[in-house]
């Protein structure tokens, strides 16, 4: 991506100089396009290389394929018929270039190649137990490496996730290019004989590229999923399975406050402290396994008394600590018993000595 505004060709739109934050927000599928103006081979393949340039498995570069159809110099026939393949939608028809991103399972044939010539441009150092020996007793015989060794079904599960990380930075790369852009599904085969493509070859995804005919901004907000429901979802095991501990079962939950946090609440009965302490901390692990230690702010055991006073007992994860706060009804907090708490557990809890820290967290699940 560039920050910088670009000299433009006669007639051609100016560059949008896009940041990379810029080109992921503004990025939306693209539904009509211009018919009438063609896309400049050099902006496609500026796209192209942006896919090429993406990492891979072992270097083996060789699976990810581009096949770039223009509509203006294709064959009418056979143009006509990707189209049909596409299920005849519009937008396959207007725009003017096609890019049918594929898949070629042969490709992986490379990866010894491709290894070895890694090795000798130092980029797999000897430091690091690389070496030809390493290459061939070692990571060619095993699966984990080489994934050609082992089920065929692994191979194309690791083909699809590399190529669609291709495929990501493609539509990044029009998007910066000033184009509109989109993926497409439709008849695989069809189109792989319309092509006259091998048979070991797989079409993935079409990508449309062409001058949008309708703002970015037409349509409003595509909806997305939560960032909160992301973020949990790929922590290994999002923590729930964890607190299926013994005979009983404790249901994780995941709340948002007013604030934005997102809380992941355990449950458990007001006698099983222990089995409580117990599963935060599991769930916490998870969680730093999975690379969310940096986000990870606190973790918080609530009580309340028979008169409905709440206390709780934060704990502070960068810092190992622990600090009482004790809500009060308008967000206002009982500072005396708070102190008069830390008194009462300062000789078994590590205490937050820096009251500054003490900070109040307001709509906490619990509180």
């Amino acid at each position: 991506m560039t920050t910088t505004e670009s000299a433009s060709a006669a007639g051609a739109p100016p560059r949008t100089g896009l940041t990379f934050k810029q080109a992921v927000g503004n990025r939306r599928s693209i539904r009509f396009f211009r018919p009438y103006q063609p896309v400049e081979k050099a902006k496609v393949q500026k796209i192209l290389e942006a896919a090429r340039l993406q990492s891979q498995h072992g270097n083996a570069g060789l699976i990810r394929k581009a096949v770039v159809v223009y509509r203006d110099e294709t064959d009418p026939g056979v143009f006509k018929g990707l189209v049909e393949a596409l299920y005849n939608q519009p937008a396959a028809m207007q725009a003017p270039c096609h890019i049918y991103w594929t898949i070629d399972m042969s490709g992986w044939g490379s990866l010894r190649d491709s290894l070895m010539q890694l090795i000798d441009v130092g980029a797999l150092t000897s430091s690091y137990g690389w070496s030809e020996q390493f290459v061939d007793d070692i990571v060619m015989k095993t699966p984990d490496f080489n994934v050609m060794a082992g089920e065929r079904k692994f191979a194309e599960w690791l083909s699809a996730i590399e190529m669609g990380s291709a495929i990501g930075m493609a539509l990044l790369a029009a998007v910066d290019e000033g184009l509109g852009t989109a993926l497409l599904t439709g008849q695989r085969a069809r189109m792989g004989e319309l092509l006259g493509m091998p048979e070991d070859t797989t079409v993935a995804q079409i990508q449309l590229v062409g001058y949008p005919a309708e703002s970015a901004e037409a349509g409003g907000q595509r909806p997305r999923p939560g960032f909160e429901e992301l973020a949990i979802t790929v922590a290994p095991g999002d923590g729930r399975d964890l607190l299926a501990l013994g005979e009983a079962t404790a249901p994780v939950q995941v709340s948002a406050d007013s604030y934005g946090f997102t809380w992941l609440v355990c449950t458990h009965a007001a006698d099983d402290i222990e089995g409580l302490v117990t599963d935060l901390h599991a769930v916490n692990s998870t969680l730093e396994a999975g690379g969310f230690g940096p986000q990870l702010l606190c973790t918080i055991l609530g009580f309340r008394d028979s008169a409905s006073r709440r206390l709780g007992r934060v704990y502070l994860d960068k810092r190992g600590t622990f600090y009482p706060f004790s809500p009060q009804v308008g967000e206002r907090r009982d500072n005396a018993a708070e102190l008069q708490v830390r008194g009462v557990l300062g000789d078994d809890l590590k205490i937050e000595p820096d009251l500054g820290r003490w900070f109040p967290v307001w709509g906490a699940p619990g509180l």
